[in-house]
Protein backbone atom coordinates (compact mmCIF):
# COMPACT_ATOMS: atom_id res chain seq x y z
CA UNK A 1 0.00 0.00 0.00
CA UNK A 2 1.10 3.38 -0.84
CA UNK A 3 1.52 6.18 1.46
CA UNK A 4 -0.85 8.23 -0.93
CA UNK A 5 -3.39 5.62 -1.39
CA UNK A 6 -3.51 6.00 2.75
CA UNK A 7 -3.84 9.73 3.07
CA UNK A 8 -6.95 8.93 0.82
CA UNK A 9 -7.66 6.38 3.03
CA UNK A 10 -7.86 8.69 6.11
CA UNK A 11 -9.39 11.25 4.44
CA UNK A 12 -12.59 8.81 3.26
CA UNK A 13 -12.83 8.17 6.39
CA UNK A 14 -12.75 11.58 7.91
CA UNK A 15 -15.19 12.23 5.71
CA UNK A 16 -17.54 9.83 6.99
CA UNK A 17 -17.14 10.77 10.12
CA UNK A 18 -17.86 14.63 9.97
CA UNK A 19 -20.43 14.33 7.53
CA UNK A 20 -22.63 16.46 9.33
CA UNK A 21 -19.84 18.97 9.94
CA UNK A 22 -19.25 18.93 6.46
CA UNK A 23 -22.97 19.56 5.55
CA UNK A 24 -23.14 22.44 7.65
CA UNK A 25 -19.91 24.06 6.66
CA UNK A 26 -21.01 23.62 3.04
CA UNK A 27 -24.88 25.08 3.85
CA UNK A 28 -23.37 28.16 5.40
CA UNK A 29 -20.69 28.79 2.63
CA UNK A 30 -23.72 28.24 0.57
CA UNK A 31 -26.38 30.88 2.27
CA UNK A 32 -23.50 33.34 2.68
CA UNK A 33 -22.70 33.75 -1.58
CA UNK A 34 -26.75 33.18 -2.15
CA UNK A 35 -27.74 36.16 -4.96
CA UNK A 36 -30.77 37.05 -2.57
CA UNK A 37 -31.48 40.02 -4.93
CA UNK A 38 -32.83 37.56 -7.67
CA UNK A 39 -36.32 36.33 -6.55
CA UNK A 40 -35.78 33.32 -8.31
CA UNK A 41 -32.72 31.84 -6.63
CA UNK A 42 -33.89 29.53 -3.88
CA UNK A 43 -32.58 26.47 -1.78
CA UNK A 44 -36.55 25.90 -1.11
CA UNK A 45 -37.74 22.56 -2.38
CA UNK A 46 -41.30 23.39 -1.87
CA UNK A 47 -40.83 26.42 -4.38
CA UNK A 48 -38.98 23.96 -6.59
CA UNK A 49 -42.20 22.03 -7.15
CA UNK A 50 -44.34 25.20 -7.40
CA UNK A 51 -45.66 25.53 -4.23
CA UNK A 52 -45.76 29.24 -3.72
CA UNK A 53 -45.58 29.63 0.50
CA UNK A 54 -44.08 27.31 3.13
CA UNK A 55 -43.48 28.62 6.83
CA UNK A 56 -40.00 28.53 5.89
CA UNK A 57 -39.81 31.13 3.29
CA UNK A 58 -37.02 33.45 3.54
CA UNK A 59 -35.06 31.73 6.48
CA UNK A 60 -32.57 31.27 3.50
CA UNK A 61 -32.13 34.51 2.54
CA UNK A 62 -32.72 35.95 6.06
CA UNK A 63 -29.11 33.74 7.05
CA UNK A 64 -27.43 35.60 4.30
CA UNK A 65 -28.38 39.18 5.43
CA UNK A 66 -27.37 37.91 9.27
CA UNK A 67 -24.29 36.27 7.92
CA UNK A 68 -23.39 40.06 6.06
CA UNK A 69 -24.31 41.63 9.16
CA UNK A 70 -27.78 43.57 7.71
CA UNK A 71 -29.62 42.79 10.80
CA UNK A 72 -32.85 44.40 9.77
CA UNK A 73 -33.18 43.11 6.78
CA UNK A 74 -32.65 39.66 8.08
CA UNK A 75 -35.97 40.09 10.03
CA UNK A 76 -37.75 41.59 7.40
CA UNK A 77 -37.12 38.33 5.96
CA UNK A 78 -37.54 35.93 8.47
CA UNK A 79 -37.90 36.19 12.15
CA UNK A 80 -35.82 32.70 12.74
CA UNK A 81 -32.81 33.51 10.25
CA UNK A 82 -30.95 35.05 13.27
CA UNK A 83 -31.78 32.15 15.81
CA UNK A 84 -31.64 29.49 13.34
CA UNK A 85 -27.77 30.67 12.32
CA UNK A 86 -26.48 30.83 16.42
CA UNK A 87 -27.88 27.26 16.49
CA UNK A 88 -26.16 26.28 13.44
CA UNK A 89 -23.13 28.00 14.59
CA UNK A 90 -23.85 25.90 18.12
CA UNK A 91 -24.23 22.53 16.22
CA UNK A 92 -21.04 23.43 14.47
CA UNK A 93 -19.39 24.18 17.72
CA UNK A 94 -20.74 20.84 19.24
CA UNK A 95 -19.13 18.80 16.26
CA UNK A 96 -16.00 20.90 16.70
CA UNK A 97 -15.13 20.12 20.30
CA UNK A 98 -16.92 17.28 20.81
CA UNK A 99 -17.92 16.60 25.20
CA UNK A 100 -15.40 14.11 26.20
CA UNK A 101 -17.16 11.47 28.62
CA UNK A 102 -15.43 10.36 31.63
CA UNK A 103 -16.99 6.96 32.96
CA UNK A 104 -15.87 6.12 36.52
CA UNK A 105 -15.72 3.20 37.15
CA UNK A 106 -15.86 1.83 40.97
Amino acid sequence: MTKQSFNLFNLIKWTKQNIELLFWFTAIIMLFFLNVTDTQTSLCVFRRIGIDHCPGCGLGHSIHHALHGRVAQSFHEHIMGIPGLIIIFHRITQLIYPKKITIYEK
